[in-house]
């Protein structure tokens, strides 16, 4: 299990937790355009304020991976999903994601 977040130039844009059967959330999905809809590249994609000649669609995750920084912490499953949860909601409280508003 584990939190992970992105931030950009000192401001998080977005935190989220994944389960001990979410590999492909943790791994690719925040870097792909065609994945689910609460990814940071949708979120950066609807943000018109970020487009430019550099983020376009179709290098949405190489610029997420060159120009971004992530941080990941990682938890035993034996600890649960309600540990996970409240870690989580914390961190959304105290750093406020710009992409999870």
């Amino acid at each position: 299990m584990a939190i992970y977040g992105f931030w950009l130039d000192g401001k998080w844009l977005k935190i989220g937790m994944v389960g001990p059967k979410s590999k492909a959330r943790y791994t690719s999905q925040h870097y792909s355009q065609n994945a689910a809809s609460s990814t940071l590249a949708k979120s950066l994609l609807n943000d018109n304020s970020m487009w430019n000649e550099k983020v376009q669609p179709k290098n949405i995750g190489e610029w997420i991976k060159n120009n971004t920084n992530r941080v990941n912490i990682l938890m035993d499953s034996e600890h649960g999903m309600m540990l996970l949860a409240l870690l989580e909601a914390f961190l959304h409280f105290r750093l406020r994601p710009l992409y999870e508003r």
